[in-house]
């Protein structure tokens, strides 16, 4: 009888591995495992877009926030108060309705081609 019991113990132990366990037989050959140059974001729902222009749904800033960088950010917990992220300084006309931004000239996209003017529009 006891024999019996480890048999199905063992049996069912093998039917788990080979049902829930890890695949031997992929065709993939990439690896699952991160890297070093690998980020990995959980979200609940897929970001509905990642143009910064056009997301309206929080999964899509939150992966937005993370990719791009802006011209300035909040300056810690203050909403109305900005640090520079990829403008040095800014300075606002007297009646607020134009904004003219110094860029910071130490940036490059991954690419290598610079950050200027030209591609901020």
């Amino acid at each position: 009888m006891a024999i019996v019991v480890v048999i199905l113990a063992v049996a069912a132990v093998a039917a788990y591995f080979a049902t829930a366990g890890p695949s031997k037989t992929s065709t993939t050959s990439s690896s699952s495992a991160p890297t070093s140059n690998t980020l990995t974001v959980e979200e609940q729902d897929q970001p509905d877009t990642l143009d910064p222009a056009v997301t309206y749904v929080t999964p899509g800033w939150e992966v937005v926030d993370q990719i791009y960088q802006g011209l300035v950010t909040y300056n810690g917990s203050s909403i109305t108060s900005f640090e520079g992220v990829l403008a040095s300084s800014w300075t606002v006309s007297g009646d607020g309705m134009n904004y003219t931004f110094q860029l910071r000239h130490d940036v490059t996209f991954s690419n290598g081609d610079p950050f200027n003017a030209y591609v901020m529009w």
